[in-house]
């Protein structure tokens, strides 16, 4: 049964910050963590986070781990990068890269990328 992508959310803890205000951990992306001057501002920032997290994994070809359950902590909705998810992980299990998908499915979009590079990601 597919997964509703459009409410994908990540769990994280937010706390005080040793140096003051508030950081937030992402549980299950390793190297995720923002802060802010208080938890509102921290929980602001964590929502840019996970997408530059994520397509630094797809442009190294990485697995991307699925959001652990909720379970009462608090959470990060991202459903504009949910879409982006579910294609990436269902390339991956299909042992497909962007341009074996575009073959596949007919669909070329001229001088772009199927599924966009962010500016700041290294070609």
């Amino acid at each position: 049964m597919a997964r509703d992508v459009s409410s994908e959310t990540w769990p994280v803890r937010p706390g005080p910050a040793e140096g003051g205000g508030f950081i937030v951990n992402f549980l299950d992306l390793p190297t995720g963590w923002s802060q802010g001057e208080n938890e509102d501002e921290a929980l602001r920032q964590a929502e840019d986070l996970p997408e530059k997290i994520v397509f630094g994994a797809m442009a190294r070809n990485k697995d991307i781990p699925q959001p652990s359950a909720a379970a009462g902590r608090t959470i990060v909705r991202l459903p504009a990068l949910a879409a982006t998810l579910e294609t990436c992980r269902a390339m991956r299990a299909a042992g497909l890269n962007k341009r074996q998908l575009a073959d596949r499915t007919g669909w070329r979009v001229p001088g772009n990328s199927l599924i966009r590079r962010p500016p700041w990601l290294p070609v």
